[in-house]
């Protein structure tokens, strides 16, 4: 473990601590090194469901005071906020549990074309009994593309195949399509055993999915927070601040936003309101950005535009990778 660095005054309240190992005043560890993002983790997987009046304290000086409380974070007034991993996890589970408990669950994956409302993602089959007229046709095709088809295409032609024999196993199929017998081409075919099930038996395997989805929703959310972390280090690269002070300015600022989402969500609010929402985060973003930077309107300004554009670039992407790792491992 590293050696503290200890300061003669307190870098919460400022009092003088000489070579005591705790602030007399505040409490607060004598300790002036940057706090690293594993301490970060360790500290608040160790109580992370504590709650305390420093939640509604911290959760007051985000809203009136945008910035404030990731910057005294940085700078080592920690006693007076909750630390912003625990205060992340707290305002994530409420956003989850007002999901989970509303009576019509969001649809993250739905079949789209044959659906009133698609999801989120919107998953259409194509038919492969059109596509070839008989079994025998199939694997005169495959016999021609199979040694230079990717992935997906081989799923494709396994998909086929069970759409002329639904009951067929692996050896017979990969046999059939000239396909060798190992592990990878056995991955290949449970996928398409599952995309089969999906288009047969949709309402069963839709509702599924979206159930396990929504069950691992926390964490898709929370190993987000790493990526953005490292957009607003590569957009403020030039400012000399270390990766996990972007990631605390990131998890107060998500925190944020989720309480506002949970507002919405409980209330069973209209789609105006979310419009609302939307507004007034991105204000508070803006705001943020200002007094956690410290850099002019003008820089403020046009990365709060590159930071929205690429975080809902990034975000997408990883959705849609989460959703085909939850597919893969249902």
């Amino acid at each position: 473990m590293a050696k503290v660095k200890k300061g003669e005054n307190c870098l919460n309240c400022d009092a003088p601590i000489g070579l005591s190992n705790f602030c007399s005043q505040c409490g607060q560890i004598n300790d002036t090194r940057h706090l690293t993002f594993g301490q970060l983790i360790s500290e608040s997987l160790a109580n992370v469901l504590s709650f305390d009046g420093r939640f509604f304290k911290t959760f007051l000086t985000v809203i009136s005071k945008p910035g404030k409380v990731a910057r005294d974070f940085t700078y080592g007034k920690r006693v007076r906020y909750m630390n912003p991993v625990r205060f992340y996890f707290l305002s994530s589970l409420l956003i989850i549990f007002a999901i989970q408990y509303q009576k019509n669950n969001p649809a993250v994956l739905t079949e789209g074309a044959k659906t009133e409302e698609g999801g989120i993602i919107n998953f259409q089959l194509d038919n492969a009994e059109e596509e070839n007229s008989d079994l025998a046709t199939l694997l005169s095709e495959s016999e021609k593309e199979i040694a230079e088809a990717g992935s997906f295409q081989k799923i494709n032609f396994m998909l086929s195949y069970l759409n002329f024999k639904p009951d067929a196993k692996v050896d017979e199929v990969l046999e059939a399509l000239s396909l060798e017998k190992g592990f990878f081409n056995a991955f290949l075919f449970s996928q398409a055993e599952k995309i089969y099930a999906f288009n047969n038996n949709k309402e069963e395997n839709y509702e599924s999915f979206n159930r396990a989805f929504l069950n691992k929703l926390f964490w898709i959310l929370f190993f987000y927070i790493p990526i953005l972390g490292l957009l607003l280090k590569l957009i403020y690269l030039r400012r000399k601040i270390n990766y996990p002070e972007h990631l605390f300015f990131a998890f107060y600022q998500q925190a944020f936003f989720f309480q506002l989402l949970f507002i919405y969500v409980i209330l069973s609010l209209s789609t105006f309101f979310f419009s609302l929402v939307l507004i007034i985060y991105g204000l508070h973003l803006l705001l943020a950005l200002k007094s956690f930077y410290a850099q002019k309107w003008s820089k403020t300004i046009f990365k709060f535009f590159l930071i929205n554009l690429l975080s809902i670039i990034s975000f997408m992407l990883f959705f849609v990778l989460s959703a085909m790792i939850v597919f893969v491992t249902l």
